[in-house]
This record gives structure tokens, C-alpha cells and sequence, in this order.
């Protein structure tokens, strides 16, 4: 599947049949009444199975790279997984918080974790996020669609000033085996940008590129590599960003690939179809686009390693954007207080600070009338988004 159509926000279209019409009435009146079982039926859900981590990115979101600010060691209760059924998703994403392969619960591992939500929701899609620094044990992998890599760096000394230590070459084997190795239809690298590594991103494209013509040129259509730009932190939003880079660097790099393109054509169509290269030129900064409600959180929650339940990564540690706590609160706390969350939110934020807010006046567009699928061919049947 060409990257396009991975990172195409028309996909979140295929839930609007939990916005629009009976359903939508259906959603407001069972938070009173709390008769139907699907109150807190989402479309997607993010889980992160525990704040451990092994690294200690830059500017890691949840402050895994600051001591004083660091995470505890928490782990979801395997024993507690049960309650995740309430909310009854169609895709389901497994990130961090710490990284999601180190999850251990009692004598409850990784595969162990996997296995159990499979049998929990055995017609959910599910996708992961990992630093790829090791591979669990089990058959965990046959589960997956998609699996994305956070390299972040084309070299080892890059990588190491980034993440705190020294596993680019390890990250790179791990990558190889699973193109090589699994089923895993979409096998991606990701590339968070700022001002520390722009100028790698040309370099990784190349590194990735050249290593599948070597090891799995037959692979080659699984592989993806997605540039996502390092963003302020949401609470510091109105400070300078230091990490930003300029339209001079980003037209640097952006340079580096049309001058190899016009060198190698197979290089260039592997860039156009496996990767989102131009997104680059957006910069670090948010684009603002209006819209007046956070349909996003109504069709998608994260459930943390501790149980709370945010609206979005994004505001994580945020307890105003607090919804409850699956493991503490019963279905009908839950459901009040998500009922609240919602009604509130306008005012929690604003076009300037949401990272999803085109998938918000997508959704909101597009509730005045009712469509239950994308209109687009190649994803109207993926609950991903």
C-alpha cells in the first residue's frame, strides 16, 4: 500500500456510522441511561501496555528522558484487560508511555499481553510503535498489520545523542528481520524531525532504500519510512521552540532528494510511493484548521499503562483532559465522565494546539450528512486511521 493511502485522514470517514444518524442518538442517550451495551464503543484504541522504557529519547512526550520527571515503572494489569472490552474497538493501537515490548505483568509477558487482547477482540486490526531495540518472545507478530520503527537518525552517533544510547545497528537488524521474517503487511520506519537530525533525512531515505535492494528487494512494497515533525510541548505552546527547523533547512534536504532523483529513477519511485519526504517543507509547526468540536475523541480513546483514559497522545499528562480510569471506574462512572469530558472540551483546546485537528473538521464537515465509509477505494475498508 503506497504511504499516501497509510497516512490518508479520509480513513477516520469509516467510522462516521458512530456519528452520524441512529447511532448518534444512540451515543447521547445511553450516557443517561445506561442500558446499551456499546456506551463507550470507539473506533480505535490506543493502548499503552507500560511506562518502562529502555531509552531515553529527546524530548520524549512522556519525560522518559528527564530523571526528575521520569515515569514510574508501571505495567496494565494483565488481570484487568477484561475491562479494555468495554470499549469495543474496531482498530487497536499498541504504543507508549515506555515501549510496548518490555511489557511484563507477574509472570505475564509481551506475547502473553498480545494474545490475550486477540482473544478479547479477535475482529480488531491491530498496528504498534516501538523503538525496535529487541524482539519479545512468542508469535505475537501474526497479529499485525503494521509495525513502525522510531529510528530518528541515519547514524550511530546521531541515534545515540537522540535516544541515550547506543542501538542503531541493533534497531537496523530488528528492522531486517522483521521485513524478512513476519507477515507484517506494512513495515515502516518513522523519522521525528526538528533541527537535531534534519539533515539525515535525505540520508535515512538512502540507507533504507539501499539495504532492501541488498537483503529483500521482493519486500520492498511492505517497507515505508513516515517523517513526523518534533513538536512543542503542549503546555509550553506560547514559548520560542528551539527545536524547530527553518525553511532553509527544509528546502536543504528537500534538495538533496530531487537532485538523486534525477540519478536514480528507482530510488525516486521508491521515495514518491514509500515515503511522505515533502511533508518536511510543513515544518514543525501546527497547521491551524478551525474546528468547533473534538469528534476525534469520540471515535478514538488511549487507555495509559495505569488505567486513565485520554482523549489523544497528545494530551497524555494533561488532568484536565482526564475521562476516568478504566481499571478504578465502573462502565457507568465512565460513561459519565466521558459524557462530561465531551461537553467541556471546546474550552480544554483550540485549532492552534491540536495535532488532530484535520481529522476534526473532517469528522465535523461531515456529520451534517450521513456517510458510513470513505470514499476512497483502496482504504474505505481499513478501521485504521
Amino acid at each position: 500500500m503506497r504511504l499516501k493511502d497509510v497516512r490518508n485522514p479520509n480513513r477516520a470517514l469509516n467510522h462516521m456510522d458512530l456519528l452520524v444518524g441512529k447511532n448518534k442518538e444512540i451515543y447521547r442517550s445511553t450516557f443517561s441511561k445506561f442500558k446499551s451495551k456499546i456506551i463507550l464503543q470507539t473506533a480505535r484504541l490506543e493502548v499503552h501496555p507500560t511506562d518502562t522504557c529502555n531509552l531515553a529519547c529527546y524530548n520524549c512526550c512522556s519525560k522518559q528522558d528527564l530523571p526528575s520527571l521520569k515515569p514510574k515503572q508501571t505495567s496494565y494489569p494483565f488481570r484487568y484487560l477484561y475491562k479494555l472490552k468495554m470499549f469495543n474497538p474496531r482498530a487497536i493501537v499498541i504504543s507508549g508511555g515506555g515501549e510496548p515490548t518490555l511489557y511484563r505483568s507477574g509472570n505475564k509477558f509481551f506475547n502473553n499481553y498480545i494474545q490475550e487482547l486477540k482473544r478479547i477482540f479477535p475482529n480488531a486490526i491491530l498496528g504498534i510503535t516501538t523503538n525496535g531495540t529487541i524482539i519479545p518472545k512468542g508469535a505475537w507478530e501474526n497479529y499485525f498489520k503494521w509495525l513502525r520503527i522510531s529510528l530518528d537518525a541515519a547514524n550511530r552517533e546521531t541515534y545515540r545523542s537522540l535516544k541515550g544510547r547506543d542501538c542503531f545497528e541493533k534497531v537496523l537488524k530488528n528492522f531486517d528481520w522483521y521485513v524478512m521474517n513476519t507477515n507484517i503487511q506494512e513495515v515502516g520506519i518513522g523519522f521525528l524531525y526538528s533541527k537535531n537530525n534534519i539533515n539525515e533525512a535525505f540520508e535515512v531515505s538512502k540507507l533504507i532504500f539501499e539495504r532492501c535492494l541488498l537483503k529483500y528487494p521482493n519486500q520492498i512494497s511492505k517497507i515505508n519510512i513516515q517523517y513526523r515533525p518534533l513538536r512543542k510541548d503542549f503546555c509550553n505552546s506560547r514559548k520560542c521552540f528551539k527545536d524547530a527547523i527553518s525553511v532553509k533547512d527544509a528546502e536543504n534536504e528537500i534538495e538533496k532528494f530531487n537532485n538523486e532523483f534525477k540519478l536514480n529513477k528507482v530510488y525516486k519511485n521508491f521515495v514518491q510511493e514509500n515515503t511522505n519526504y515533502q511533508d518536511i517543507l510543513k515544518g514543525n509547526f501546527n497547521k491551524q484548521i478551525g474546528f468547533h468540536y473534538c469528534s476525534y475523541s469520540k471515535i478514538s480513546v488511549l487507555v495509559k499503562a495505569n488505567g486513565n483514559i485520554r482523549p489523544c497522545c497528545i494530551g497524555q499528562d494533561r488532568e484536565e483532559l482526564a475521562m476516568g480510569n478504566c481499571i478504578k471506574d465502573s462502565r457507568n462512572i465512565l460513561a459519565q465522565k466521558m459524557l462530561k469530558f465531551h461537553s467541556s472540551l471546546p474550552l480544554l483546546c483550540s485549532k492552534n494546539t491540536c495535532r488532530y485537528n484535520k481529522i476534526n473538521a473532517l469528522l465535523e464537515k461531515s456529520s451534517s450528512t450521513v456517510i458510513s465509509k470513505s470514499n476512497f477505494s483502496r482504504i474505505k475498508n481499513d478501521p485504521m486511521f
